[in-house]
């Protein structure tokens, strides 16, 4: 792989299978174009370059937002909790 970045991707040598090390953060990078490059053994490459596009995900409040200890998640909508 070209560009890790930063550490978020991870890519295995041996089956080419790229992974996450890190989690996605839409606001922060809403895409990346990964180019992975493969050399064969008897030294051609080939390069693919694939876009990634990260979704943007609803933030909700889980709690009374009286208690400090009350918690944010992703994936549910606050609309549905407090009806």
């Amino acid at each position: 792989m070209e560009n890790d970045f930063s550490g978020t991707f991870a890519i295995d040598s041996t089956t080419g299978e790229v992974s996450l090390n890190n989690s996605l953060d839409y606001e922060t990078t809403s895409s990346y174009n990964l180019k992975v490059i493969a050399t064969d053994s008897k030294g051609l490459t080939k390069e693919i370059i694939e876009p990634l596009q990260v979704g943007d995900v609803v933030i909700s409040f889980n709690g009374d937002q009286t208690d400090p200890n009350d918690t944010y998640s992703e994936g549910y909508s606050l609309r549905s909790r407090y009806r």
